[in-house]
């Protein structure tokens, strides 16, 4: 299990959008490699001072290489771990 053994995950995530038809269209991928959770936690934002914001939970993840993909715009990036610049 990747929570307690520090397992390395691949995965990636899908996010649609609704279109100028109001029908449901891919709108952009996250593909990431070798991740691992480095953090966990659940937010409760205040009831009164914050009530238009819902409850969620935040993951952290360190990754090896992380990719986009704008589908609707036909543009993809990506970025290695080891490559950045400091």
């Amino acid at each position: 299990m990747a929570i307690d053994s520090n397992e390395s995950l691949n995965g990636g995530f899908i996010f649609y959008r609704t279109s100028q038809t109001g029908q449901l269209e891919l709108f952009y991928e996250v593909k990431i490699t070798e991740a691992t959770i480095t953090d966990i936690s659940c937010v409760y934002p205040h009831s009164i001072n914050d009530h238009d914001m819902m409850p969620y939970e935040k993951v952290m993840l360190n990754y090896k290489s992380i990719s986009w993909n704008h589908v609707t715009a036909g543009t993809s990036a990506y970025s290695i771990w080891e490559d950045r610049i400091l």
